[in-house]
């Protein structure tokens, strides 16, 4: 079973974002209901704000969700883009950038299978639409289905329920730029890549081959486009003032799944800055990209244990031989 747990009626006095509209609207209904039935029992099964407002609470109660995110991070009616379409998502989760990472949709109590399949499909799409969100559940109160984007964005797995809130991370602070630990020709203040981490970047291509299922060859465009995003992030972090956190880092995330998120907005982000100076200098250059056409396509499990190995190391503070060798070593695994 879930964390959801079984459903339970909440009184509307209790709801949350009682001025939001829809809201406001399903209290109004819920209202006339009681008039008529002198009690809300039974009111799920017509008025779908019931079976949102359970899911609210569970979020904060069971998944262990700040409730300070409500409003803020955990939002209602959210409305996702979808080519020339737009939609609104029932509950939608962000990320520490503000982009959403986990979307809910909800259906009316005890809805007929054919409804709850097409909220279903609903929800993919969403999933499909973004790359910073790959989990999504869709409840009616009675069934909850829990799904997860796979690599191709229009597949999906089955999972046993939504990532809690609650990450155990090795770093305990957060790692920022500091300028007491940046030595001649450094500028970051991370650790060195030296001959006892030489084998790191192997290891982070191991993960994504072993988590993922991944070809060699496949794994190693995926560990370029996160290395893309690291360097990308200790280049313009480095330009800040002392303190500055790096975002290229697992501490402050609610889960893994928002630290992938995270590292999915940070490539976007190294990507559109990238191809706004280089397109002007280079005809064509944007058919000419290689593997930074595509967005990264790790798993977030894989994604999440790549930055826990990566974060406390620079890549533009150290030497070019060491990345060279380390380098070595997964196209000896990509070649053999």
């Amino acid at each position: 079973m879930t964390l959801l747990g079984d459903f339970y009626l909440i009184q509307p006095n209790e709801w949350l974002f009682q001025t939001h509209g829809d809201v406001s609207d399903s209290k109004r209904r819920a209202q006339e209901y009681y008039s008529l039935k002198n009690t809300y029992e039974g009111a799920e099964y017509l008025i779908e704000e019931f079976v949102r407002q359970w899911a609210l609470q569970r979020l904060i109660k069971a998944y262990k969700y700040p409730h300070e995110w409500i409003g803020e991070r955990i939002l209602i009616e959210e409305p996702v883009k979808m080519g020339s379409t737009e939609k609104e998502a029932d509950i939608s989760i962000k990320n520490s950038n503000r982009r959403t990472f986990l979307y809910i949709e909800v259906k009316r109590r005890g809805v007929v299978e054919e409804e709850f399949k097409e909220a279903e499909r609903q929800l993919e799409t969403y999933l499909a639409s973004t790359h910073t969100a790959t989990i999504g559940l869709v409840t009616d109160g009675n069934r909850v289905r829990t799904l997860r984007k796979k690599i191709d964005p229009n597949d999906f797995d089955y999972i046993a329920d939504l990532p809690a809130y609650g990450l155990e991370t090795k770093i305990r602070v957060q790692l920022v730029r500091d300028l007491l630990d940046i030595g001649a020709g450094r500028s970051t203040g991370l650790k060195l890549l030296n001959d006892e981490y030489e084998r790191l970047l192997f290891e982070c291509h191991s993960v994504a081959r072993d988590v993922d299922g991944s070809h060699a060859d496949e794994a190693l465009d995926e560990i370029c486009k996160v290395v893309y995003s690291k360097i990308y992030d200790e280049r313009f972090t480095t330009k800040q003032s002392e303190g500055t956190a790096f975002r290229f880092q697992t501490y402050g995330a609610s889960n893994a799944s928002e630290v992938a998120s995270n590292i999915r907005v940070l490539y976007e982000e190294a990507r559109n800055a990238d191809l706004e100076i280089y397109s002007k200098r280079i005809p064509g250059y944007e058919r000419s990209r290689g593997v930074f056409k595509t967005q990264i396509r790790l798993s977030d499990a894989a994604l999440y244990r790549i930055v826990e190995r990566l974060q406390e190391f620079s890549l533009i503070d150290s030497k070019a031989d060491i990345k060279g060798r380390a380098f070595q070593k997964i196209l000896g695994c990509v070649t053999s």
